[in-house]
């Protein structure tokens, strides 16, 4: 199968390398949105601190989940394939 059919079945997934991206620009905003929040001083700079530190985090945690999501699809894709050849083994004897 091509990679273009494969892609286009859904069997290729480019969804990692997505996450991936989003999780950088996510964290490059996150960052940008802290900073902008410490220069304006006062209680502003105590919400920018946590901002990086919290925010950085639930963001990466929100990531990681997405992406254990794909790696179970990618996991049951394997074991399907498996089951698959074992069961064509089994059915010719």
């Amino acid at each position: 199968m091509g990679v273009f059919q494969k892609y286009f079945s859904f069997q290729k997934m480019i969804s990692l390398w997505l996450i991936n991206s989003i999780y950088v620009i996510g964290v490059l905003a996150i960052i940008a949105w802290a900073i902008k929040l410490m220069l304006q001083g006062g209680i502003n700079s105590v919400a920018g601190i946590l901002l990086v530190i919290f925010g950085n985090l639930f963001w990466r945690i929100f990531c990681e989940l997405s992406v254990v999501l794909f790696h179970i699809q990618k996991s049951l894709s394997k074991a399907e394939k498996y089951l698959r050849i074992l069961s064509d083994a089994v059915q010719k004897r």
